[in-house]
Parts: structure tokens; C-alpha cells; sequence
């Protein structure tokens, strides 16, 4: 903490320096259980966002579907609407298509996730992703 009053971070070093230390503790959901609730808003909103962001929503689907509660819940809690509704179809989508997901990610059946990824709804989730990702953004918050 000295160091920091000294040479304030900005929101962007804070977030690294954050992330890279819960990393480390964090693993699955359950690891959360114990620690205070902003930092379960935070990790999972930051894992599950971060993830779509870069690679759309098959990508989450098949990497941290499991955080999507969380993560929904967190966006929730930091009251924004516009990620609450765009995770909440990601939520309900991966609800109904969990065996699909399940035995893609231990490898078996990819060609039903395939076809589950390239469906026309991840495909209007995607665009609408591109079209307002800094709507869907939440860096801001999240560090607030």
C-alpha cells in the first residue's frame, strides 16, 4: 500500500495487478466461496467478459461456461443493463445446449458443437457483441 500512495495506479494497473494475483487463487467457482462478494463480481465478470470479447460466444461457451451464473449475477450486483441482458441469453442459450457443451469440452462430439457455434443464434449474439462491445465492456465498474 505504500508504494501505491507514493505512485497511485491508474484503473488499467490496478485491474492487471488484481487479476494476476486472483488467478492464482481462483480456479472454479467454489474457490470463491469465503471471499467477499466484490471479488467474486469481479473475477467472474472479468473471466467470462474478457473471454467473449476476444473469441465470441462459442469461445466462453467451451472455456468458462461454468462462471456464466457467476458472472451474471455479478453484472447484476453492478447494476448494468445492457451486459446483464446480453449474459442472460448467453446463460439461457448454454442452459439448454449443456450436454452438447459438456461433451465438447472432454473432447467427444465436436462436430455437434461446431454446429451449436456456428448456429444462426451465437451468430446473432456475436454480431451483436461487435456492435456494442463497449456497451458490453464493464472494465470501468468493475475496478470502481
Amino acid at each position: 500500500m505504500a508504494l501505491d500512495e507514493r505512485t497511485p495506479m491508474d484503473g488499467d494497473e490496478l485491474d492487471d495487478s488484481l487479476w494476476l494475483s486472483l488467478t492464482d487463487r481462483i480456479g472454479d467457482p467454489a474457490s470463491l466461496a469465503g471471499l467477499p462478494e466484490p471479488v467474486g463480481v469481479y473475477f467472474a465478470t472479468r473471466l467470462v467478459e474478457w473471454d467473449v470479447l476476444n473469441g465470441g460466444v462459442a469461445q466462453v461457451l467451451i472455456n468458462n461456461v461454468e462462471w456464466l451464473p457467476r458472472a451474471l449475477d455479478g453484472y447484476r450486483v453492478l447494476q448494468l443493463e445492457a451486459p446483464t441482458g446480453f449474459f442472460a441469453e448467453v446463460v439461457t442459450l448454454a442452459e439448454r445446449n449443456v450436454s452438447t457443451i459438456a461433451a465438447a469440452r472432454e473432447g467427444d462430439v465436436v462436430e455437434e458443437f461446431m454446429a451449436l457455434a456456428e448456429s444462426p443464434e451465437i451468430a446473432a449474439l456475436d454480431a451483436r457483441l461487435e456492435q456494442s462491445a463497449d456497451e458490453l465492456s464493464c472494465d470501468g465498474a468493475r475496478v470502481a
